[in-house]
């Protein structure tokens, strides 16, 4: 009587690396997508890496951070959206972004600061509903519940506080506390990590 023994040796790298290819996940490395909208360049996304998970919905994960340059139908760079991690949803063109987000608009160098961010595509409004630093003419305004379309031109602010001149617009109606000094000034931290500029 013989007596056969096997045995396998799998290292924990390919076993994960199958379970991917089994959920139906893709991977890159320097990624570059242009997003357009009927026919019309609407965006650049890059990023350092991702990974495009094929399931439905469909979306694109960037777990080391992303880049978004807008344009407008002339194809004029509008502004910029980078973030340490990011989800694009492939389908709809919606993104959802969190950790450090900084959208700058590129015309008027005015800046937003913020943990979350949404952006959808069929309004093409960002929107977010953590706590929100908003810096126009080296003057910074505090708020949640930020709203604004893709060029970052019409800024809106459910609950704000800050001192500095500002379009009427920028304040929502019946929100008194546009003149309030004592914003949290360390409501909104940077982290020093390199985001892909």
């Amino acid at each position: 009587m013989a007596l056969t023994l096997c045995s396998c040796e799998n290292k924990i790298e390919q076993i994960m690396a199958l379970d991917k290819s089994a959920v139906g996940v893709e991977e890159g490395d320097d990624i570059r997508v242009i997003i357009s909208q009927s026919g019309h360049v609407k965006a650049e996304l890059t990023g350092p890496y991702m990974e495009r998970h094929l399931q439905h919905p469909a979306y694109v994960e960037f777990s080391k951070g992303m880049k978004v340059k807008f344009y407008d139908d002339s194809l004029n760079h509008t502004s910029t959206l980078t973030a340490f991690y990011g989800k694009y949803f492939e389908n709809s063109g919606d993104m959802f972004l969190r950790d450090s987000v900084v959208l700058i608009n590129v015309k008027t160098n005015e800046r937003m600061d913020c943990h979350r961010l949404k952006y959808d595509a069929q309004t093409q409004r960002f929107s977010s509903d953590t706590a929100v630093r908003y810096l126009r003419n080296g003057r910074p305004m505090y708020g949640t519940a930020f709203t604004s379309n893709s060029e970052f031109s019409d800024p809106m602010f459910l609950k704000g506080h800050g001192e500095f001149d500002t379009p009427d617009n920028l304040m929502a109606e019946g929100d008194s506390a546009a003149t309030d000094s004592s914003a949290p000034k360390d409501s909104i931290k940077s982290r020093k990590d390199t985001i892909p500029r």
